[in-house]
């Protein structure tokens, strides 16, 4: 048996900064459109409300009646990312990473996405639209979920809190044998405690990340966390401790604005203009679709070369050019639980049976390594 999270370890901090202002050009300004293609079945609940003493009916969120992923969503997803991959802050003060406090000292992440503590406020640099999915997308027939109870540190603090304290950042494992609705764990005896929900089988959707004011450090961050090496996937939505959220983005367009910080107003007069422009959609033929791939995937490695020459430095590494080689804890660990993992099928929460035997009270959670070396937890 395997937990279905694991927790990324944590590495030196990043050097913290000041907040670049919104009053001044500098910088790249651009948009990223791509591609969300799903790997496994997916969920993203609409607002629903739970009638008492009954499973609650969940539905997908939609826009204009289509499926769709909330960009707040998106954004969570990548920022949880980002923050893995630099060792920013976290939202939970953790003794490992903990919160930025001030304008003045803000970690790559919070410069990036925007901070917010009371009356000190850094709004964003980066802004995502929701993702619309495409034609031909398949919906299954509704399911209940086996129970996704929340873990209960407090009370299996060797397993769960102490291992959080000690380590770092949370992620589930990708789970690439749940393929259709017979694939999902299901309950046949729902309680209140479960929830039944309508997934999408298969689909593909399209979305834009908009930025502005960027250098080519937090440029090349923002890449890493869009564009993963191909054995390497994202995971979002609802019931991914079952199976569910596996995905892949690709980036299908890059659009860059000519900007001129010595006269601002040259953008308004010039609206339009772009300094690079290169998209895969609706190209026809088979060279051309190959050259325009080749230059847009060109223009990325090297504003991520950018970023991970920047970590090397962080890391007192060798300089490289790809952060994905650079000899580092975390860069370790996310490469397992961002892979789709060969014991998928051993992945399941322990149940309240397995924490009452007494000789499993003082079991800790096994690292990854741990666990991708063979360790497993008694059924």
């Amino acid at each position: 048996m395997i937990n279905p999270y694991n927790l990324v370890r944590s590495v030196k901090l990043a050097a913290r900064g000041p907040a670049q202002d919104h009053a001044h050009l500098s910088g790249r300004s651009g948009t990223l459109d791509c591609w969300l293609t799903t790997i496994t079945p997916i969920f993203t609940p609409a607002a629903a409300a739970r009638a008492s003493g009954t499973a609650t009916n969940l539905h997908f969120f939609r826009s204009a009646n289509r499926p769709a992923i909330p960009g707040s969503s998106l954004k969570g997803m990548l920022r949880s990312l980002a923050e893995a991959l630099a060792n920013g802050c976290s939202p939970f003060d953790s003794r490992l990473h903990p919160r930025c406090h001030s304008l003045e000292s803000l970690c790559l992440c919070c410069r990036l996405v925007g901070y917010l503590k009371g009356s000190n406020v850094h709004a964003r640099h980066v802004s995502m639209s929701d993702v619309l999915v495409e034609a031909g997308y398949e919906m299954g027939s509704r399911v209940t979920l086996k129970e996704l109870s929340s873990p209960k540190p407090e009370r299996h603090t060797p397993f769960y809190d102490d291992a959080t304290r000690s380590r770092g950042r949370k992620f589930y494992y990708h789970q690439s044998h749940v393929q259709h609705v017979g694939d999902i764990p299901a309950e046949s005896r729902p309680t209140h405690r479960n929830v039944q929900i309508e997934p999408l089988l298969r689909g593909v959707f399209r979305f834009s990340v908009h930025y502005w004011n960027l250098g080519d450090v937090e440029l090349g961050l923002l890449l890493h966390t869009l564009d993963l090496p191909p054995e390497l996937f994202h995971k979002i939505g609802m019931a991914k401790p079952l199976g569910l959220g596996t995905v892949r983005i690709t980036v299908s367009g890059w659009k860059e604005n000519v900007i001129n910080p010595a006269d601002p107003a040259w953008r308004y007069r010039n609206l339009g203009q772009a300094s690079f422009h290169v998209t895969l959609a609706g190209l026809q033929s088979a060279e051309a679709l190959t050259a325009a791939r080749a230059l847009l995937q060109e223009r990325i490695d090297a504003v991520k070369g950018a970023y991970a020459r920047h970590y090397s430095q962080v890391l007192g590494a060798p300089v490289s050019h790809d952060l994905w080689t650079l000899p580092a804890p975390h860069l370790e660990d996310l490469k397992v639980m961002l892979s789709l993992v060969s014991y998928a099928r051993e992945i399941r929460y322990a149940g309240y049976g397995w924490f009452q035997n007494p000789t499993n009270a003082q079991r800790t959670l096994p690292s990854i390594a741990r666990v991708q070396s063979g360790e497993r937890l008694p059924d």
